[in-house]
């Protein structure tokens, strides 16, 4: 029965014993204060046997029912594991309609915020420059961030008849390098336009250089580009959400983002490339996709000095 857990068998045990010392106490006062007529007592016994047990079962069926009774009191009101469900479920739609409610009326609140001046262009970087920063302080900060010596480690890992491959090591952060391959035309006259590309959260900067053999969906983006006289820096960035996930916490206990991170890491890929002889400094363009693409439109809200140059459609025709 469902009411026999454990305290419920302590109790009815307890009962049961208690019935059967009192029947027990019983018989036993009955031979000592009556004359002993043994033929008497076992034919009286034989007589009063079923009532003795109809008897029995009557104390023992309401020994277990209170028993019982007293166990289901204590253990409360139920919920079946569809009625916990049901409950999360409700408080889940109602913190989802909450932010429903807050972007259906973003475009309204929205217009507070975003004042922006057409007059000229440096009016109009003005006029947005509080918006920059709020951009900026939603994902972390640059705050934590200095330009140290970017000391570069160039090394050279191959070539093609087209283009020179090199791993290139630049100091980003404190004990944290920026890593990327550069694919550089040969042959090439005086500057060339650099395409920076960000892979996404299962890319690499080797498959978009056409280093691995496989095929995958960035296509040796980065090797066609080189073959067609673009200079291309091949970033490298943290892969997988359980991963960056990881390092996010670990940023955000000393009030810090790993998004802020990964984007001063391209800001100091731009400081670099801006330093090359062969690159022209203001015709620096960045491509990226999946969560790469994300980083990569981001680019153009943080450096107000430069970034707004950076452009995320390339085509060979727009070479120089």
């Amino acid at each position: 029965m469902p009411c026999l857990n454990r305290g419920t068998l302590v109790v009815f045990i307890t009962g049961a014993l208690f019935f059967f010392f009192y029947q027990t106490a019983k018989m036993t006062l009955k031979l000592f204060v009556q004359p002993v007529n043994f033929e008497f007592l076992i034919q009286k016994s034989s007589r009063k046997g079923s009532k003795l047990i109809r008897g029995g079962d009557y104390l023992l069926t309401i020994t277990l029912v209170l028993t019982c009774a007293v166990s289901l009191r204590g253990q409360g009101p139920r919920q079946t594991p569809a009625q916990v469900q049901n409950n999360y479920e409700e408080y889940l739609n109602k913190i989802e309609h909450y932010f429903n409610d807050l972007i259906a009326r973003s475009p309204y609140t929205r217009e507070k915020f975003w004042n922006r001046d057409f007059t000229s262009i440096g009016r109009y970087l003005i006029s947005v420059e509080p918006d920059r920063q709020r951009l900026i302080d939603m994902i972390g900060g640059f705050q934590h961030y200095a330009r140290t010596p970017l000391s570069p480690q160039v090394e050279r890992i191959g070539e093609s008849e087209a283009y020179t491959i090199d791993r290139v090591r630049i100091g980003a952060l404190a004990e944290v390098e920026a890593n990327g391959i550069l694919l550089i035309p040969k042959g090439v006259k005086g500057k060339s336009p650099v395409v920076i590309i960000q892979h996404g959260l299962g890319g690499s900067p080797e498959s978009i250089a056409g280093l691995v053999a496989e095929d995958d969906s960035y296509h040796k983006v980065g090797k066609r580009l080189a073959e067609r006289g673009f200079i291309v820096w091949a970033n490298r960035m943290t892969q997988g959400v359980d991963t960056k996930s990881h390092l996010d916490r670990k940023a955000k206990m000393v009030g810090q983002r790993l998004q802020a991170i990964e984007q001063w890491i391209l800001i100091r890929v731009v400081d670099y490339l801006q330093t090359r002889a062969e690159v022209l400094p203001d015709k620096i363009a960045i491509y990226g996709k999946s969560w790469g693409g994300r980083t990569s439109l981001r680019m153009g809200a943080w450096d107000l000095s430069r970034v707004w140059r950076l452009s995320f459609r390339v085509s060979p025709r727009d070479r120089h």
